[in-house]
């Protein structure tokens, strides 16, 4: 296989995760729902290296993790229809992948700025508010990181879901079908592991009245580009993750005082029941032929010679001109610790001898050690915690950096440089991602995109069995590579399946040392080909039939909150779609009257941009005022009440906030709700006209309304959206509103 060049290929979505979620990837014009970074830079000797083991999901990405729920709790049909049974799958795996044992983590300065933030990282302080680096990288949170956890992994599988917010707590919200085929919403509470159960209607009910009616919002919280486990290697790299952690946990003092509030202290973190480690190790290269391997492309003027008495063995190449060797240290997971030590070599008063780092790709630079006496000196200096609490530029909380090591002369070149530098990070991560063993079979997949000429994959896994070590060792050559590790002799009576979570009140008991099954750590590095003999892959048929096999969950754990009274009578109520709340007898028929009644069960969600109307005014023409600045909560709560109140003078301000979305989220996606509540079909095009310009929730809610509106050009967009759009959800609300409209056998085959 030949090693790519340096090339960066944002993807709107892996094709093989939409063909597991129902997705269809030939409507390139339609946006998908998730981007990703999958560059391949110039350092990378082995590249996109992924491990997966067929008895747990593969949590490279979100869809890869929920596809794989669906599978191993044998719902993965292939209708790709949203249903009870692939929630509950998907919600045994997210109780066992995730613990509810508290904490928030931050990235970025500790004495920042606290935000909200859902983006990339900057300098100021963040508290993570992502479902992917939730799951990943971290692993635990309090209800609403838990909440954005599950409401992502069903959007990943294509389907609606939010974080459902109000003061003091949060819990998700997915839609499918009930048994009797309606499309509603059901809350689920990560943080309590209880799902909020209707006994009168044998489903999965509400937790309150949806949004705009009783303080709750429905966010939407994607960032712009997606986290994944996408890892490479590097020539000189040692990467080990282990099951265990060394205190190596992302906190800022503001957590640890939140923390010490209530009893806790450092050394109970170190004991959570997901955190593990990852040991990243990167040696540079000293030998004359293969140095640059591990190199990052802004090197120059760099040399490499071999071991003599008062040379340098890396030194610049010409005298005058400085030398820059500069390596990469990424991961997946976050940086909490790094340690750079170096044997470095100085002869004359004026040479350089320095070394710094940088968290923004080389932009700015931050000296880490610079050389002042002469001879030959061995150096080691941390760049983690110690100077990220000062605060001072610091690797803590970054997932990749550089380190530069900086020679300059005037004499002979290799009078000045380095014998040895080596960089060690100690990164955070969530154990309960990466690929556990299972009782009995248990077998892995190792592939990579490419990988350089003349080296070798070499991967050990160790783990107990009763209490004694065992440890696979594997040599890959070429990519995919199958085996099989068998873990017999162990009590499956006792074991629970996932077997490493006991009960829902003993989040720590994962991976127990007192476990009969225990994973320890995986170590990866690369090898030269010549020097091994790689071993043989089990056959790709034989081996990818278990990747399609199902291992239902033995112990449900399907806890139940009742919630008899909040399983609304009214389908509106629950559909997700304005209007809720139906016009019945014994509500006011006056227009203000009515506004105000609204307003008195809409709650906290209507907030300060949706008053009550004063006596003398008009309730529509004091909305239209407030919309154009209206943004998020307030223009749901808007939306919600023209839709009660039909009146077709809120049609110009709600297509010019149409114009905007989805700027104003998470309320502007129920324009389209309005407008069709308000029945005037001159607003299909405006609607028609932005659906590839706006996310699969935003289409969904356009097709609803369509359907409503009807006429020969919504039909024809809910034929496109039916057959072309990349998300099941979209296609499946556009062949049910062609149903609706009367346009019957339509949707190219869409599933209804």
């Amino acid at each position: 296989m030949k090693c790519m060049t340096e090339k960066t290929i944002v993807l709107g979505a892996l094709l093989a995760v939409l063909a597991c979620a129902g997705g269809r990837a030939s409507a390139a014009e339609y946006p998908g729902e998730s981007k990703y970074d999958t560059t391949v830079y110039s350092d990378e000797a082995l590249v996109n290296l992924r491990i997966r083991n067929h008895r747990w999901p593969d949590c490279y990405s979100m869809e890869t993790a929920v596809a794989d729920m669906f599978r191993l709790e044998g719902v993965g049909d292939t209708t790709g229809d949203a249903t009870e049974a692939k929630a509950f799958a998907m919600w045994r795996w997210l109780n066992t992948l995730t613990a509810n044992n508290g904490g928030r983590y931050f990235e970025g300065n500790p004495f920042g700025k606290r935000v909200r933030c859902v983006g990339d990282m900057t300098r100021d302080q963040i508290e993570i508010r992502r479902g992917d680096k939730v799951l990943m990288v971290y692993g635990t949170h309090e209800c609403g990181g838990l909440g954005r956890v599950m409401a992502h992994l069903w959007r990943a599988a294509g389907y609606l879901a939010y974080q459902e917010a109000s003061r003091g707590h949060s819990t998700s919200v997915l839609r499918y079908p009930d048994a009797d085929g309606v499309w509603r919403m059901h809350s689920f509470d990560p943080l309590k592991r209880a799902c909020f159960w209707n006994t009168r209607a044998k489903c999965v009910g509400m937790r309150y009245r949806p949004p705009g009616m009783r303080g709750l919002e429905w966010k939407t919280f994607l960032p712009p580009m997606q986290h994944t486990l996408r890892m490479s290697l590097r020539p000189g790299e040692v990467v080990r993750r282990k099951w265990e952690n060394d205190g190596y946990i992302q906190k800022t003092k503001l957590m640890l005082r939140w923390i010490g509030e209530r009893g806790e202290n450092r050394r109970t973190l170190k004991k959570v029941s997901v955190v593990g480690q990852e040991d990243q190790v990167l040696v540079a290269g000293t030998d004359p032929q293969t140095f640059r391997g591990p190199l990052w492309k802004d090197s120059q003027n760099v040399a490499c010679s071999p071991p003599a008495d008062g040379r340098a063995i890396l030194h610049p190449e010409k005298a005058g001109t400085t030398a820059a060797f500069i390596y990469r240290l990424a991961s997946p997971y976050i940086a909490i610790e790094s340690t750079i030590e170096a044997t470095l070599r100085k002869t004359a008063d004026g040479d350089v001898c320095r070394m710094a780092f940088s968290t923004d790709s080389g932009k700015t630079w931050h000296t880490i050690y610079d050389k002042k006496t002469l001879g030959v000196e061995t150096v080691k200096v941390t760049v983690g915690r110690d100077i990220y609490w000062k605060p001072q530029p610091s690797i803590t909380s970054y997932y990749s950096f550089l380190v530069k090591a900086e020679f300059k002369t005037d004499g002979k070149p290799a009078q000045v440089g380095a014998d040895v530098l080596k960089v060690t990070v100690h990164r955070q991560l969530n154990m309960r991602v990466l690929p556990n063993l299972m009782p009995a079979e248990n077998v892995f997949k190792i592939s990579a995109d490419a990988i350089r000429p003349g080296l070798a994959l070499k991967l050990s896994i160790d783990y107990e069995v009763n209490g004694k070590p065992v440890s696979v060792t594997r040599v890959v050559g070429k990519f995919p590579h199958y085996f099989r590790i068998d873990v017999n002799g162990l009590p499956e009576s006792k074991l629970d399946t996932p077997y490493y979570l006991a009960n829902w009140g003993e989040p720590r008991r994962f991976n127990s040392p007192s476990h009969p099954l225990r994973m320890t750590a995986i170590s990866m590095r690369l090898v030269p080909l010549a020097s091994v003999k790689p071993d043989a892959s089990m056959p790709v048929k034989a081996a990818e039939a278990f990747f399609g096999k199902a291992y239902p969950t033995v112990k449900k754990f399907d806890r139940r909150m009742i919630r008899e009274e909040r399983f609304h009578k009214h389908e509106s109520e629950v559909s997700g779609f304005f209007p809720q709340l139906p016009r019945e007898p014994g509500q006011p028929t006056d227009p203000r009257e009515y506004y105000n009644w609204l307003i008195d069960h809409m709650g906290d969600a209507a907030g300060p941009s949706v008053p009550k109307c004063p006596e003398g005014t008009d309730p529509i023409e004091m909305l239209i005022k407030k919309l154009p600045k209206a943004h998020g909560v307030h223009v749901l709560g808007i939306c919600n009440v023209v839709a009660h109140m039909k009146d077709k003078r809120a049609i110009p301000a709600l297509l010019a906030k149409w114009e905007q979305a989805p700027n104003a989220g998470p309320g502007d996606r129920h324009i389209p709700d309005a407008l069709a509540a308000i029945g005037d079909r001159s607003v299909v095009p405006a609607l028609c006209r932005r659906v590839k310009q706006l996310r699969f929730d935003h289409r969904v809610h356009v097709a609803w309304a369509l359907g409503i509106l009807g006429g020969e050009e919504a039909v024809k967009m809910l034929r496109d959206l039916a057959a072309n759009d990349p998300n099941i959800s979209a296609r499946g609300e556009a062949a049910r509103a062609l149903v609706r409209a009367g346009v019957r056998g339509q949707g190219s085959g869409v599933r209804k």
